[in-house]
């Protein structure tokens, strides 16, 4: 019988370590490989044979590594259950299979390429079109692609021999790069060039640091991709440290908010009475506004909304059931005779969040909330009207359920979230300040 067995050998605790692979098959086959994937080996399983993650290294690309084991764990195993294999199976034999199977030859536009002759931006391509990743992720991985298309523009201003490669990439040029990413804008205001040949590109703020922190994973997780893939050997990322990223507390709608805006009469509005009953029905049903404006009537099976979600399809894709509570039924049935296939009739994700601005403001629900400037990460004060868009549904859904049972598990089987997703730790604080302020009942006069 054969066994597939992922294990790290190191001494140094506080280095990084390449992930190994033991493969054994009775008496003849006992061979190792190792592969190029680096971790933290403070945060190894050696029991689940797994990357788990950890609070105190919160820029752990955890996911992704393990999503990486689990790839090698795959061929490896349809390696050796292969019926053309080779009977003298070793360590050279293994590795050319995996070879095979993770690098085949490049083929663009019927041509072979060699891989030394190929741009940063030519690997890009090749990496969105070879990398197994929802249709959502590969759109934010494209918008890395054109920021850093920009950054070489800029940067050929001071050297028009500049080019970005993954030879020279280095820790100053990713510090440049994210400081580049965070004030973009001010190009648009300093050079007329720039906004002619990059005219799609409108911004006229800085980018928030959680964006600009996301979007420099999105580079490791290219470069580290490349790597994997025989493009580098090269990987700046070493000693450059992520800024932590900071979230509030999530804002949401009350059951009465909720309430309010669902039997307030918008009869003399026929878009605005629309997009409140789809707001509600996001807000009963807690899914993405990317997986609901994609609800047939086909996903409604046995009173239930039946989805896959497209933000974690290719990793999982497991199949989200949610009840639907008689409010929601009301809303199905309202449409039941729409045109098409659709459940709702949603229109464009832009236009949704000005309508839910735009019915927050005439329902009167304009009560201040706290929430955390992304650039400047200040507290603020803003009305909750001017704050509003679609995932403030997915956030009504979630944190009014956790106020009632705090079983992550449960949650996560209706809203679609990985069963370790941090996001709930965010939704805990609410609950601790319900706590605070019920013990405060028991205060004594004075």
């Amino acid at each position: 019988m054969s066994t597939i067995n992922a294990f790290i050998r190191t001494k140094n605790q506080n280095k990084p370590t390449i992930v190994r692979f033991r493969v054994r098959n009775g008496v003849n086959i006992d061979v190792e490989y190792q592969t190029n994937i680096l971790i933290n080996p403070l945060l190894w399983d050696s029991q689940k044979q797994i990357v788990k993650a950890s609070r105190k290294f919160p820029n752990e690309d955890v996911n992704n590594q393990n999503l990486r084991i689990n790839e090698f764990r795959i061929i490896i195993y349809e390696i050796l259950n292969s019926k053309d294999m080779y009977c003298n199976f070793c360590s050279d034999y293994l590795k050319a299979e995996i070879h095979k199977k993770l690098y085949p030859v490049i083929e663009l536009d019927k041509t072979i390429t060699l891989i030394d002759k190929l741009s940063f931006f030519e690997i890009f391509d090749i990496f969105l079109k070879k990398h197994d990743i929802s249709k959502q992720r590969i759109a934010s991985y494209k918008v890395v692609k054109r920021s850093l298309e920009r950054f070489e523009y800029v940067s050929q201003k001071k050297n028009p021999s500049y080019l970005l490669s993954f030879e020279t990439l280095s820790y100053d040029e990713i510090v440049e790069i994210e400081l580049f990413l965070r004030n973009e804008f001010e190009f648009l205001k300093s050079d007329k060039s720039y906004k002619k040949r990059f005219a799609y590109y409108k911004s006229n703020r800085p980018r928030g640091v959680n964006t600009v922190v996301g979007m420099l994973k999105k580079l490791r997780a290219f470069n580290n991709w490349a790597i994997a893939n025989d493009y580098t050997t090269n990987y700046p990322f070493k000693k450059y440290k992520f800024k932590e990223c900071i979230y509030g507390t999530p804002i949401f709608l009350t059951l009465n908010e909720l309430e309010i805006l669902y039997k307030f009469n918008f009869s003399s509005n026929k878009h605005l009475d629309q997009q409140r009953d789809i707001f509600v029905f996001q807000s009963l049903t807690g899914l993405r506004v990317g997986d609901m404006c994609k609800l047939t009537r086909a996903n409604i099976i046995g009173g239930c909304v039946h989805y896959i979600p497209e933000k974690t399809k290719k990793e999982h894709g497991t199949t989200v059931i949610v009840p639907l509570n008689e409010i929601a039924k009301e809303i199905v049935e309202k449409y039941k005779n729409l045109k098409g296939k659709k459940l709702l009739p949603f229109i464009s994700f832009q236009q949704y969040n000005y309508s839910i601005k735009d019915i927050l403001t005439l329902t009167d629900i304009k009560r201040n909330v706290t929430v955390i400037n992304p650039v400047t990460r200040d507290y603020e004060i803003k009305p909750i009207n001017k704050i509003a868009s679609s995932h403030l549904a997915r956030r009504n859904f979630i944190a009014n359920l956790y106020l009632h049972v705090q079983d992550q598990a449960m949650l996560s089987s209706l809203t679609g979230h990985v069963s370790n997703s941090k996001s709930f730790e965010r939704y805990r604080q609410i609950t601790n300040e319900l706590k605070e302020e019920l013990v405060n009942h028991l205060n004594f006069k004075k």
